[in-house]
């Protein structure tokens, strides 16, 4: 076979360039800390990567989704923890008020005082979350506060719905309380607002001793009944605010698991780089050396 000087040229100048070309490739794996730089380096280790960064992408939602209900659930512990204030400060007042010898003026003030307490209750079971939603609810997010005056009872517009969401792979949470489970509306001897009406419209100046005494002792039982309702509502508040710590525990654990597969799979080994860009340069030096010394044997030297 006749070998050319344009053969000996151009296998020089493609081994030179594919030396280069190499240590152009390691230097940038180097730097980036990917040893799969396109999907063609490695094809496997390219589509168990991507697997592995859309589980990551998913869990991090996930771990989104359980911030927000957290947070919601947090305020809603918050407002709840103040309607037990509430109910047991209505206590005290109706239990004032079975002592005979306030007088007229007495039972106006306590009257008052419940009243009071009546307008706090309607602002809080209208409070809103982080998202400006309504905390107690339901599913209803209408322009009407889902709890309204009339007639001195509240009047509820919402519904018994629980939003639900996902944050995990196989655990939805219920990120809210309708107003029905917390306050009973309508509910005989559970409907917080109209015990507290109730108990307002007999306390004033006309009330008598024994007016009085049937009105506090029917509050007073129903007050108890209102105050184990809103308790069980927070138990199970605090309970879902647990559920969500070990979840994000669980997916933190998953978020590690995947990163760590992923850089198995994609991430570069800096002693292996940096053995083989050594090796590189090598090459590439004696490639150089190599082509000056060929062709500087060319016929071409001795015309």
């Amino acid at each position: 076979m006749r070998i050319s000087s344009n053969m000996i040229y151009e296998t020089g100048v493609k081994a030179m360039q594919d030396q280069q070309a190499a240590l152009v490739k390691n230097q940038e794996q180097f730097s980036t800390g990917r040893r799969v730089l396109n999907p063609s380096d490695d094809p496997i280790a390219s589509a168990r990567g991507l697997e592995m960064q859309q589980s990551q992408s998913i869990i991090k939602q996930y771990d989104a989704n359980a911030n927000l209900v957290k947070g919601n659930l947090s305020l809603e512990d918050g407002f709840l923890g103040s309607i037990t204030s509430l109910i047991q400060n209505v206590q005290d007042s109706a239990v004032q008020a079975g002592n005979p010898t306030i007088g007229s003026v007495g039972y106006e003030g306590l009257g008052v005082a419940v009243r009071a307490r009546y307008n706090e209750l309607l602002g809080l079971a209208n409070q809103k979350d982080s998202s400006g939603e309504y905390i107690f609810s339901g599913y209803y997010q209408g322009s009407t506060p889902p709890f309204t005056q009339l007639s001195g009872a509240g009047v509820y517009v919402g519904d018994q719905g629980q939003r639900k969401i996902q944050i995990s792979p196989s655990r939805q949470i219920d990120a809210n309380d309708s107003g029905a489970a917390v306050f009973k509306p309508g509910v005989a001897g559970q409907d917080i607002f109209k015990t507290l009406d109730d108990l307002a419209n007999a306390l004033n100046s006309t009330a008598t001793p024994a007016s009085v005494a049937t009105a506090v002792q029917t509050a007073l039982a129903e007050l108890s009944n209102e105050l184990k309702n809103v308790s069980t509502v927070r138990a199970s508040v605090g309970l879902r605010l647990n559920e969500i710590d070990n979840a994000q525990s669980i997916n933190s654990d998953l978020t590690l698991q995947y990163t760590a597969t992923l850089s198995s799979l994609l991430d570069v080994d800096p002693y292996k780089i940096i053995s083989e860009m050594t090796q590189r340069q090598f090459n590439l030096e004696a490639s150089q050396k190599t082509y000056v010394q060929v062709t500087s044997l060319s016929m071409f030297k001795l015309l």
